[in-house]
């Protein structure tokens, strides 16, 4: 493996460390946050009151489905952008070329910390409370979790697993790994808004949240035929992991207990959300 492939798999395999700050130093919340944020494990979820039956979830009034609608884009955003910006720094190195790490982070915070503005704006303390959430506290370090988990998760797949099988591997999980996420984030995020905002049925939506996990099987499926031949079996089977994990944005700000990120499986690999340095929190 070449030296520049070495360094970047050496910097996937740890989550980040980064310190997540905001512009106003003075303000003690946002302070608070961004110390937790920076040394918090990255759980998908944080400790709100209680996920609720999909039953019982959803068909809110609309100032708060605007809200819940607000939190699935703001999260999808940030975990989106984060992850391409990380991408274009871990690529040149990949290639021997040079990133700027200061200013790669600068602009991972600046993410974050517009997807907690988006937040601000379309949400108060009641709409979060009839979401299920404490409070704001709670909610950004859900949306921040979120988004550091799946900027973690994505690094370590392309830029670890995805390096060991050699450089065809990496440019081929580039696209394909973002690609399939994408869709997936979309794919989730509407059916959740949808059921954010229309009244429906126990039977309806779980007819609605069964159809999107068919569709996420069969576009593993194609994420795997798409990646063996480049990657063959070992890293294409860890790979094709992330078609399970793509819930984990949207569902980690979504309090319910039938949409929810999948335990993690330690040691594949892939710094999963509720891992750290891909060993399980218990470990």
């Amino acid at each position: 493996m070449a030296r520049g492939a070495r360094a970047v798999a050496r910097r996937a395999v740890r989550t980040s460390r980064r310190v997540f700050r905001v512009g106003n130093a003075f303000n003690p919340v946002f302070l608070l946050v961004g110390l937790l944020a920076a040394v918090a494990e990255p759980l998908p979820i944080a400790a709100h009151g209680g996920r609720v039956p999909l039953s019982d979830w959803g068909a809110f009034d609309p100032p708060t489905a605007r809200c819940q609608r607000t939190l699935l884009v703001a999260t999808q955003r940030c975990a989106r952008n984060a992850w391409e910006i990380r991408r274009k720094c871990r690529a040149a190195q990949y290639a021997g070329e040079s990133c700027d790490e200061a200013r790669t982070d600068a602009a991972v915070v600046a993410v974050r910390r517009a997807a907690l503005d988006l937040v601000d704006v379309h949400c108060n303390e009641r709409q979060l409370a009839e979401l299920g959430f404490l409070g704001q506290f709670d909610v950004q370090t859900d949306v921040i979790s979120a988004c550091r988990s799946w900027e973690d998760l994505m690094e370590s797949a392309v830029f670890a697993v995805a390096v060991g099988s050699g450089a065809a591997c990496v440019r081929k999980a580039e696209r394909a790994l973002t690609g399939a996420a994408g869709r997936l984030f979309d794919r989730w995020s509407r059916s959740l808004r949808f059921l954010a905002t229309h009244p429906a049925t126990p039977e309806q939506k779980e007819v609605r949240v069964g159809g999107d996990e068919a569709r996420a099987a069969t576009l593993a499926a194609r994420l795997v035929a798409e990646l063996h031949p480049s990657c063959g079996n070992d890293a294409t089977r860890r790979l094709s992991r992330i078609t399970d994990l793509a819930v984990c944005v949207p569902a980690s700000i979504s309090v319910q207990e039938r949409v929810i990120c999948p335990e993690p499986i330690c040691g594949n690999g892939l710094v999963e959300p509720g891992e750290i340095d891909d060993a399980c929190p218990s470990e």
